[in-house]
């Protein structure tokens, strides 16, 4: 089987234009930073993420929502683990996340 390679130089192809369906709420764009930012911000973000898609009926939105919450909460169990100031222990944090997942 040989596959082909695709062309080097993309600027010779037009821009699509994005395509969306204008009646439904799209999701903001995940965008990464190098902050670092409390454990009580990620669990806050991950209740609210929670909460939305527990609101949502499309199963698709709802499992990319619950998706967004378990790597709020995951960050926030690291959160906890990096700080040791902090009196929580990030261990039930994680085992709260996986009962999530399942």
């Amino acid at each position: 089987m040989l596959l082909e390679k695709a062309p080097s130089s993309s600027s010779h192809c037009p821009p699509s234009a994005p395509t969306h369906d204008s009646s439904k709420p799209r999701r903001t764009k995940l965008v990464f930073d190098d902050r670092n930012y409390s454990a009580d911000h990620y669990l806050q973000e991950a209740k609210k993420l929670k909460h939305n898609a527990d609101a949502l009926s499309d199963r698709f939105e709802k499992a990319v929502y619950y998706l967004d919450a378990v790597v709020s909460f995951i960050e926030c169990g690291n959160a906890l683990e990096k700080n040791a100031q902090e009196s929580k222990s990030p261990f039930p944090m994680y085992s709260e996340t996986v009962d999530l997942i399942k």
